[in-house]
């Protein structure tokens, strides 16, 4: 294949030597710039066809050509031509064999056929073609042949044998003329006004055609007239299209255009859609004329003030509008003005005429029927009877408030003490009633205690109304009340409106009152605002009054206190024997009989208690508790005082008692403190290393084993107070070249009844240097230093501070507590409350840990850090105050690909000593410290996760989701924690191809839970409504039953098949129905994190209760749930336990 390549390169070169260049189809000329309207003319062109012999490298044939055959592209929506546009030269027209011409979509189809061929160069046709658009566009040819003579050899583009040339067209628009109009015209409501548009023709430019359309506002102009000073005018009314032909116009000339002014303001018209063509065809479209604005004066309404007053309900009020008119020209005729209240009507008045600048006040009378705020609406001119300048400011909106005005119903007693068998009155007076608003009727309930009061006689003291004789009053005689109506005429001021006799039964106290009262207006409607007092009515005799309970506070854990009860006589009569009981919570703890008490007399009485708790108690006097005695009050026979109960800290100590003789020293085990609560017994744990234990001597009937370095101790059947001696020990060092330590571990003490001393703080001092340091200022609860790993303490120095790091076992959970000593001086207790307070932070970080995992927007992580704002706890603190805890609204950041929510809380601490330190702990469950930054009065300081060389503070993570922060100093402390929103991902749609298809797989339950088991129980919480009551079970619960859930606030009807979830607590929908179902869950059935699974029909609809008596409980019944095969008849109970839903027998 060599030789034939080489030989076309030869052949070609040899061509290109005889004939110059190769064969050109172009159309001419190649670039072209014409005007928008214009026609213009392309030419097809053949040059180069060869008049000899030619030859591809293998055959050789004839030159000339027979024929062409070619696409010519264009732009339709630019260049338009049809097939009488195309015009055959004159160089073929006499020598055409055959012939075919079209032009469709854009295309144009040419083949000619010669009957004598031509070489050279020679023209096919002329294309006249129109430009249509503005726009860069290219005339292109596209599939062109050229045949020689015989018609066994073609030019075309693939055989690399044949030249194509295009045209490039630029259709530009060219301005034709231009339109002059003025800017403003003044115009009169029902005059013509006549707008003059200059049109000026650019130069060279003749116009022959202008048309287009009027645009106008036809609320304020309608068009009389269009004319033009040259061509022929036409106006079509009906869509105000104008068109003004024949112009041939190279000079300016005018249109008018007279429109009818139909209205006031200020208006624009101009002419738009405008087109126009000068007379070689070239036009321009779609362009506007500027606008001109038409000033037409007139008149403008407003309301300028609705004057505030104090609106009274109920009563008629007078409220002034004003109205101005701020427009150029007067009003003549009659207009209203309307006052609205909300959407009622108050009023409509009608003003004639108001001149410019004038104002006007007008008089509206507004009775409000409820105390409320009030919306009230002045318009002027709401019927448009005047045309005006502006119809937007013809309203004014104030908001009132409408206040009743109280009265009084007051009792007055003729007096306050009597004795039994006197009689006195009492006079019911209406007070605080006024012309404005005057009464008519008054209706009441009179009561007394009948034991002590009998209502002999009620009399009306005003005359009532009377209708056919009968007058409209009634009075009521009841075993402990009066009912009493009265109907009267106009009531307008202060009266007494009856009068009570009353006689003294018995010794005691009543209070005479109102009920049920009810006062009307002239109106018929009733005072809401109504006052009234009570008297007390006192006959006369004892009275017994617990006057102070002095007990010690606080007082002593087993030790016996004495407690002082005065009471006191401060009634009117000489009081028999009675009893007085006093109580401890609701446990009777002594009962004491007083001989009688005359008048003011007072007398102490003692009684013995032995607090047997740590807490606070209630303590309750009570006097003559089976009321004996007939009193003239028998409310203050009783006196309450809380008392807090502590006991007295113990101290045990451990001591070397002799120096070291040959390897052997003495030591002894000590307790201080013992008070009036004698010792009786104890229980001990020793442990040691490097030592033997050579003899032991204990106090009381004793035993002890030793095993394994550990020494184990108890004792009982002694008596002991104030300091003594548990143990003496005699220890042997067995390596005098190393450390040695005898630790005791744990101790318990007990009283002569066998109860534990509660406070029992250990003091080891036969320690090695290094426990020494460790437990130097340290005063360790026997509980807590129980709980501590001794051979695991750890202390490191860090400049003046020692850093103890004491690891606690809490529960099932290894905790630590790292203490700074800030002072060699410092005492530092360690007692079973910080302990406790470890114990409630973790307990609370795991609750947060399941409910930060779900946090998806601002307001859920808003009501965790309330949760956690109320959880911040100091673990120890020595010489410090923490307050001002607050928090920041959670705010959304775009952190690189992730959406991060972060909010801070806040809090001061306050160092009150000298030298101390704070640790305290925050559940924060899964949330992630971003940042915490302290302001020491003087600068932003970051505190560093365990950085103990800080002489500010650190924070660490001791347990899993606990923050725990140490301080030294006091500076306001910013906590920064965040939660990462969890991404939205897309619905990914499953195709199946077979059988020459594509099957879409639908999800038959959208968006309900994928791991529920059955399908009954996703068809019903895909039916159902899903409804509960707190976003809490919604984020823990309710989101992993189904995507859709109601948040309610308020108790709604079942009107369709639904899931209730939460308690009657959370849920008042629960409140509601909850004695439908079999099972009544409240927060203590059935229990600490369980919940229950029962349904119910109600109102013909399937409601499903997922209930517990906390949180955890609901979350166990919705998880449950979402296991069953169907939906059960009978009550399941639920437990959530180690993370999961099991079922449990009913409780």
């Amino acid at each position: 294949m060599k030789w034939k390549t080489a030989l076309l390169s030869i052949l070609v070169i040899s061509l290109m030597g005889v004939y110059g260049e190769n064969v050109t189809v172009e159309l001419v000329p190649s670039n072209l710039n014409v005007n928008l309207g214009q026609s213009f003319n392309l030419t097809l062109e053949v040059k180069n066809v060869p008049n000899g012999t030619i030859s591809d490298g293998y055959n050789n044939y004839s030159g000339y050509c027979s024929g062409i055959e070619t696409y010519i592209y264009f732009n339709s929506s630019a260049l338009n031509i049809s097939e009488n546009d195309i015009v055959l030269s004159g160089d073929i027209t006499n020598n055409i064999k055959d012939k075919s011409i079209s032009v469709s979509n854009g295309r144009i189809w040419i083949s000619i056929w010669f009957s004598n061929p031509l070489h050279g160069n020679f023209t096919i046709a002329t294309l006249r073609f129109k430009a249509l658009e503005q726009s860069d566009t290219e005339v292109t040819l596209g599939g062109t042949v050229v045949s020689n003579s015989d018609g066994d050899y073609t030019w075309k583009v693939s055989n690399n044998n044949l030249i194509l040339k295009n045209s490039h067209v630029k259709i530009v628009v060219e301005p034709i003329a231009d339109l002059l109009v003025p800017k403003t015209v003044n115009a009169e409501l029902g005059d013509n006004v006549t707008i003059s548009v200059v049109v000026a023709p650019k130069e060279n430019k003749t116009l022959k055609t202008i048309e287009g359309t009027l645009s106008f506002d036809k609320n304020m102009l309608e068009p009389f007239n269009i004319s033009s000073s040259v061509g022929n005018v036409f106006f079509n009314s009906s869509n105000n299209f104008f068109k003004i032909s024949n112009l041939n116009q190279s000079t300016n000339f005018t249109i008018n255009i007279t429109y009818n002014v139909i209205n006031v303001g200020n208006t624009t018209v101009k002419l738009d859609n405008i087109y126009m063509e000068d007379i070689n065809g070239s036009y321009v479209k779609g362009i506007s004329s500027n606008a001109t604005t038409i000033i037409i004066p007139g008149p403008d309404l407003v309301v300028e003030e609705i004057i505030p007053v104090s609106l009274k309900a109920y009563t008629n009020n007078t409220i002034p509008v004003l109205i101005k008119n701020i427009g150029e020209r007067n009003v003549t005729g009659n207009f209203s003005v309307k006052l609205l209240a909300d959407t009622y009507e108050i009023g409509t008045s009608t003003v004639n005429g108001l001149n410019v600048g004038e104002v006007k006040e007008i008089n509206f009378t507004f009775m409000p029927m409820e105390e409320r705020n009030y919306t009230l609406c002045a318009l002027v001119d709401c019927a448009n009877d005047v045309k005006e300048i502006n119809e937007n400011n013809n309203k004014y909106v104030i908001k009132l408030y409408a206040t009743e005005e109280p009265i009084s119903v007051n009792l007055i007693s003729s007096t306050n003490l009597t004795k039994t068998e006197k009689t006195f009155e009492v006079n019911i007076t209406l007070n605080n009633i006024t012309s404005d608003r005057p009464a008519k009727a008054i209706e009441g309930v009179l009561t007394y205690n009948p034991k002590i009061l009998k209502c002999i006689n009620f009399t009306f003291l005003i005359n009532s109304s009377e209708i056919n004789g009968t007058l409209l009053q009634n009075v009521t005689y009841e075993n402990d009340k009066v009912i009493f109506k009265l109907m009267d005429g106009i009531i307008n001021h202060s009266i007494v409106v009856a009068t009570a006799k009353f006689e003294a039964l018995d010794v005691g106290n009543s209070d005479i009152e109102l009920s049920d009262l009810v006062v009307s207006d002239i109106n018929g409607y009733k005072f809401n605002k109504i006052s009234t007092n009570k008297v007390n009515i006192v006959v006369q005799g004892p009275n017994i009054k617990i006057a102070n309970i002095n007990v010690p506070n606080p007082s002593i854990y087993r030790i016996p206190t004495t407690i002082n009860i005065t009471v006191t006589n401060n009634g009117h009569q000489d009081a028999k024997p009675f009893d007085i009981v006093l109580y401890a919570d609701t446990e009777e703890i002594g009962k004491v009989t007083v001989n009688g008490l005359n008048i003011s007399q007072s007398k102490t009485i003692t009684l013995n208690w032995t607090p047997d708790d740590i807490k606070t108690f209630t303590i309750v006097a009570l006097a003559d508790p089976n009321n004996a005695i007939k009193e003239e009050n028998e409310s203050d026979n009783k006196l309450v005082k809380k008392i807090n109960v502590v006991e007295i800290p113990v101290w045990v100590n451990i001591y070397n008692t002799t120096p070291i003789v040959n390897g052997t020293f003495n030591a002894t085990i000590e307790v201080n403190g013992i008070n009036e609560r004698l010792c009786s017994g104890y229980d001990g744990k020793l442990i040691f290393k490097n030592l033997k234990i050579e003899s032991i001597k204990l106090i009381g009937t004793n035993n002890y084993t030793i095993n394994n370095n550990e020494l184990i101790f108890t004792g009982y059947n002694f008596t002991k107070s104030g300091n003594f001696k548990i143990a003496n020990i005699t220890f042997k060092i067995i390596d005098e070249n190393k450390s040695y330590s005898a630790i005791l571990k744990y101790m318990v003490l007990s009283d002569k009844d066998g109860y534990k001393f509660e406070r029992v703080f250990i003091n080891n001092t036969i320690l090695d240097e290094n426990l020494q340091k460790v437990f130097k200022g340290l005063h360790i609860e026997a509980d807590v230093l129980d709980k501590v790993d001794i051979d695991n303490v750890k202390l490191e120095s860090v400049g003046n501070i020692n850093i103890t790091a004491l690891p606690i076992k809490i529960g099932n959970v290894a905790d630590e507590i790292t203490i700074p000593k800030v002072s060699e001086n410092l005492s530092i207790n360690i007692t079973d409350d910080v302990i406790s307070t470890m114990s409630l932070i973790s307990n609370e970080a795991e609750s947060l840990s399941e409910i930060t995992k779900v946090i998806d927007n601002e307001k859920e992580l808003n009501e965790t850090l309330n949760k956690i704002t109320e959880d911040i706890k100091p673990v120890l603190c020595v010489g410090f105050n923490i307050t001002n805890i607050t928090k920041e609204e959670p705010k959304v950041e775009i952190i690189g690909n992730e959406k991060v929510i972060k909010a801070k809380v806040k809090l001061k601490v306050e160092n009150i000593s000298n030298k101390g330190f704070t640790i305290i702990r925050i559940p924060i469950g899964t949330l992630k410290v971003k940042e915490i930054t302290i302001n020491n009065g003087t600068e932003n300081i970051t505190l560093k996760e365990n950085d103990i060389t800080s002489t500010i503070g650190w924070y660490r993570i001791p347990v899993s989701g606990v923050l725990e922060i140490t301080l030294i100093k006091d500076p306001e402390v910013s906590i920064e924690l965040a939660a990462t929103l969890p991404v939205s991902t897309s619905t990914t749609t499953t195709y199946y191809s077979g059988g020459g298809g594509h099957h879409r797989a639908i999800e038959q339950y959208p968006g309900v839970a994928e791991d529920i088991k059955s399908e009954k129980i996703k068809e019903m919480v895909y039916k159902a409504k899903i409804i509960l009551g707190s976003e809490v079970d919604n984020n823990l619960s309710a989101k992993y039953l189904k995507n859709t859930t109601e948040l309610v606030n308020q108790s709604l009807e079942i009107k369709e098949d639904c899931i209730l979830i939460g308690g009657p607590v959370a849920n008042p929908v629960v409140k509601k129905y909850l004695w439908t179902f079999p099972v009544k869950v409240t927060n203590d059935y059935p229990g600490k994190n369980r919940g229950v699974i029962e349904k119910q029909i109600i109102n013909g609809h399937t409601v499903i209760l997922l209930a517990g008596s906390d949180r955890w409980g609901t979350k166990a019944a919705v998880e449950y749930f979402k296991t069953l095969d169907d939906i059960p008849d009978e009550p399941i109970f639920v437990e959530w336990k180690d993370g999961k839903a099991v079922k449990i027998e009913k409780p």
